[in-house]
């Protein structure tokens, strides 16, 4: 008994098997109804008419019904139970459909001997239940309209025949009535059909659709993934050759130079901090997708954090012949300093670029326990439709041409990424010609909180010398490291991998700090080389790890490791902090 396909309204063609498992499942949820409607029902007659009809009578026919519905009951668990196939999902319907016809025939068998057309009031009573039991099995049965059929004809069929042929005028009349309600509810249940068909139909649809979707969405994220390999396969081959120019750079620096040399190495230095900069913003990227990013939540005082920051941009804003404005006596917020500095030195970059005239307006308003810290600008604007485009990665508006000078298009991705981080909602209000304004929502911090504002006084320590064992696969990088270090006065072996590392330590030389590239050829990476070391020559070893990798989940294995990381390219500067840094953590 098998389903014709039937098109939904969006044209595609339902498969048969699809159409036929719906059936049944819609059938098979209202199964349970059918069956106790079946098995109540005719007990409960059966007791109202015990005194008007022989016992014996009503005790087989209400056990005949019984007996169908537990075998409709086993035989349907049976086959549900089966390996679901095109047979057995046909095999399925045909049983529902001849139970419906066993159940029918009973039903419509008990106008024989029920009815007493001379009494009318009994009679109605008997019409009545039947008519009920009819009418009351459309929405049950009507998902397959020939089982429908195969319980109402035979149920109302015979009492409307013994209506007709009865001589009274008023019992043919009765017939007739019978007729045209059996007529109207085989109607109503073919337009059931079709309307369950139809929902079937929606439901194939919307599931293929998500399915299409889904599929969508794993082809995007493989995508993605595979973007961020090539960038964290480029960031690391790129940042190589970076890290060595900048050491070499350092060190050629310290050495005489003519005038027209010197201001050749600015301008190579000013080319170099730019690519640094954009292999910093590719590093919080991957650093915020990995979870890596460390946050320090604690009091804040924003009058100090917005005066550092005008201090740093109002000579840039002077520059371009903008006002750069800031609101002060701000109050105390719940927040990391360092990330929220963050955000708003690239919002203000992004200002500041973008602005040819008027200001720039870093200002704040407290609503209740929060402050919504802005920074609004009165430059181009952004239309609506890039307000969400904006966020994502190298994207810019207004920069057709990519100059390097209107950025890279990191900077609001990472601001986004940040608010998410701290949990301080970021909104952005914009129109072409009318200016920006980003707004950032903090907690004010409690009033329990102790601020106490402390600042470091500047080392006064002698700078660490000693004995350094560098590992790296680049012979540039070794030299480079090499030269710079030995500029600082410190005795420095190296390796080109672990065999040529373990080999120095066996011929005797016991460094205090190891320096080691994150990916190492023919052998473990960096933190391995590390814990190695570190089981040879005691955990007092220094360690630092430099890497040029911005894959998340690299980034995310080394953050869980605990060892200082440097970013290539690294300069000189920042080496040395680093280096100072580790061994007075070391320090005997």
């Amino acid at each position: 008994m098998s389903e014709d396909p039937r098109p939904n309204t969006a044209g595609d063609t339902i498969p048969p098997e699809v159409m036929l498992r719906g059936r049944i499942e819609l059938l098979q949820a209202q199964f349970p109804f059918v069956l106790l409607g079946n098995a109540l029902v005719p007990t409960i007659a059966a007791w109202f008419l015990r005194a008007r009809v022989e016992y014996e009578q009503l005790a087989l026919w209400v056990s005949a019904i019984w007996v169908v519905a537990l075998l409709r009951w086993l035989v349907g668990r049976r086959l549900a139970d089966a390996p679901e196939t095109p047979r057995s999902q046909r095999l399925r319907l045909l049983v529902f459909v001849l139970g419906s016809l066993l159940s029918g025939l009973l039903w419509g068998s008990s106008a024989w001997f029920l009815l007493d057309l001379a009494d009318p009031v009994y009679t109605s009573l008997i019409i009545l239940m039947l008519a009920g039991m009819t009418a009351g099995a459309v929405p049950s049965l009507s998902a397959h309209a020939v089982a429908y059929f195969a319980y109402a004809v035979p149920t109302m069929l015979p009492v409307t025949l013994l209506l007709l042929g009865e001589g009274a005028d008023a019992v043919p009349a009765g017939g007739l009535f019978m007729l045209l309600f059996l007529i109207v509810n085989l109607g109503y249940s073919l337009r059931l059909h079709r309307k369950y068909g139809e929902t079937i139909a929606y439901r194939y649809e919307n599931a293929q659709l998500v399915d299409r979707l889904r599929r969508q969405m794993q082809i995007a994220q493989e995508a993605d993934v595979a973007k961020s390999r090539f960038l964290a396969a480029a960031s690391h081959d790129l940042r190589q050759p970076l890290y060595a120019m900048g050491l070499f750079l350092d060190a050629l620096s310290q050495t005489p130079q003519q005038p027209q040399q010197q201001m050749l190495l600015q301008r190579v230095r000013q080319s170099l901090e730019a690519l640094r900069q954009l292999f910093d913003a590719l590093l919080d990227i991957s650093r915020l997708d990995a979870g890596a990013m460390e946050v320090s939540i604690r009091v804040v005082d924003l009058d100090i954090l917005l005066q550092d920051l005008y201090d740093e941009f109002e000579p840039q804003a002077a520059k371009k012949g903008l006002e750069l404005r800031i609101d002060d006596e701000a109050p105390l917020v719940m927040t990391d300093p360092l990330l929220l500095e963050r955000m708003l030195r690239n919002l203000l970059s992004n200002a500041l670029r973008y602005t040819e005239q008027g200001k720039i307006h870093l200002a704040w308003e407290q609503v209740d326990d929060r402050v919504w810290l802005s920074v609004a600008d009165t430059g181009q604007g952004i239309a609506e439709d890039d307000q969400q485009r904006i966020f994502d990665e190298f994207q810019q508006v207004g920069n057709p041409g990519r100059d390097r000078r209107r950025g890279l298009g990191l900077g609001l991705a990472i601001v986004r990424r940040l608010s998410n981080l701290l949990d301080h909602p970021l909104r952005l209000n914009s129109a072409p010609g009318q200016g920006s304004r980003f707004a950032l929502e903090l907690p004010v911090a409690p009033d329990d909180e102790i601020f106490e504002e402390s600042l470091e006084p500047a080392s006064l320590h002698t700078p660490w010398v000693g004995d350094v064992l560098v590992v790296d696969d680049e012979s540039d990088v070794l030299d480079a490291v090499a030269e710079v270090l030995r500029g600082w006065g410190m005795r420095v072996r190296c390796a080109g991998d672990e065999d040529e590392a373990m080999a120095l330590i066996e011929k005797g030389f016991r460094p205090q700090l190891l320096i080691t590239d994150y990916r190492l050829p023919r052998g473990p990476v960096g933190l391995e080389l590390i814990d190695r070391m570190r089981e040879v020559l005691g955990h007092r070893l220094g360690a630092l790890l430099i890497t040029g990798d911005t894959a998340p989940e690299e980034l995310a294995r080394i953050h869980a490791h605990g060892t200082p990381v440097l970013n290539k390219p690294v300069g000189a500067a920042g080496l040395r902090q680093a280096i100072d840094r580790e061994m007075e953590t070391h320090a005997a």
